[in-house]
């Protein structure tokens, strides 16, 4: 009978299955490869017990290692198709400040939801095309399970009015395995909407017991 070793929480770490076991089944989840890793620590470790939870959390933060690694090397590589189809899922979902605003899309047309790998250059080609970036800087990272948070700053300067504007943002990614199924990136898209603005104003009415100001 193969070895058993503990897991949290009193449940069976059982070892990870065989090509064959695994034929059919679906793609293993998140937890399941750090319990396979944790197994794995756990022979080199000569299968001695007693060492349940360290086995876990190294192998937890080994995993969140790889995929920050991952999504950074995504940034750096955001038009090279080859990279990215290498990085991320064939059908892999990357939303881009909204679902679906057509009116946003006017002035930013690369808002909105895209799919696959093949989306990505055209959609940082065309934000390259309309503002130079002066920086961007990530400033936090959190890493949880299948998923990995960047938060940062960023300075644009718009290649037309001359603009700029400086936006917090965030980028979530979520992963299948050690590849990226599912980006979302936030910014303050009033703000960066109006680098582009060139004249007029635009009325608003927001609070109920107020007035109707222009902006």
């Amino acid at each position: 009978m193969a070895s058993k070793a503990k897991m949290i929480g009193g449940t069976d770490l059982i070892r990870p299955e065989t090509a064959v076991e695994r034929e059919g089944l679906p793609r293993s989840t998140r937890q399941q490869e750090i319990r396979n890793r944790a197994y794995e620590i756990y022979l080199h470790r000569g299968e001695q017990p007693g060492y349940e939870l360290e086995d876990w959390l190294k192998a937890e933060r080994e995993m969140s290692a790889d995929l920050t690694a991952v999504l950074q090397q995504l940034l750096q590589n955001t038009t090279n198709l080859k990279v990215l189809r290498d990085l991320m899922t064939p059908d892999a979902v990357y939303v881009s400040l909204n679902f679906n605003n057509p009116e946003l899309k006017k002035i930013e047309p690369w808002a909105g939801t895209h799919n696959g790998p093949e989306a990505l250059p055209k959609v940082f080609a065309g934000i390259q095309s309309f503002w130079k970036t002066l920086d961007f800087k990530v400033t936090d990272t959190i890493e949880q399970g299948n998923r990995v948070a960047f938060f940062g700053s960023f300075t644009y300067k718009s290649n037309v009015t001359g603009k700029e504007i400086t936006s917090p943002f965030s980028l979530l990614a979520r992963f299948e395995g050690d590849k990226v199924a599912y980006l979302q990136f936030q910014e303050d898209s009033f703000g960066t909407a109006g680098s582009f603005k060139t004249g007029g104003t635009t009325r608003f009415h927001s609070d109920p017991s107020g007035k109707e100001v222009e902006v």
